[in-house]
């Protein structure tokens, strides 16, 4: 079950201030804008995102509160690219499926909660607890292949 923007935001309120952190605007906003995404963003497009808005926030502001979130396990980090991590917020059990394109970069985004059976399986077998899981499938995306894109 997908946690809802009110709830990520209640239980981002009480994680803050468990750890006697302030409860800003700005930090609010960063989950709300990373919560209601269509699919992961960078912490750019993040601050892109704040910023056509109209909101004030700092680039510093963003990436502290990416890591908060994460911390609070409201939010995943992945690596599509080299150089670059994308957010994304939690999807409760169910199973983040990425297709990255290795020439354009799109990542398509999917849940699959029928993944996470095989995962609960292979982890206890091999005595892990899991926390979490995403699976990456890298490749051409349709439109590159439809415009023989090469690298």
């Amino acid at each position: 079950m997908s946690t809802t923007t009110d709830e990520a935001l209640a239980l981002f309120t009480a994680f803050l201030r468990e750890r006697e952190l302030k409860v800003t605007s700005g930090r609010l906003a960063v989950l709300r804008t990373l919560h209601e995404a269509d699919g992961p963003l960078d912490a750019d497009e993040v601050f892109l995102r704040l910023k056509r808005s109209q909101r004030s926030v700092s680039r510093a502001t963003v990436y502290n509160t990416l890591e908060l979130l994460i911390e609070a396990g409201l939010a995943n980090r992945h690596r599509f690219a080299p150089d670059r991590f994308s957010y994304e917020r939690v999807h409760g059990a169910q199973h983040d499926v990425h297709l990255v394109c290795d020439l354009c970069g799109t990542v398509l985004g999917a849940t699959e909660p029928t993944l996470t059976e095989l995962e609960t399986l292979v982890a206890g077998q091999l005595g892990f607890t899991m926390q979490r899981a995403t699976l990456q499938i890298h490749g051409r995306c349709a439109t590159c292949r439809a415009t023989g894109r090469v690298a």
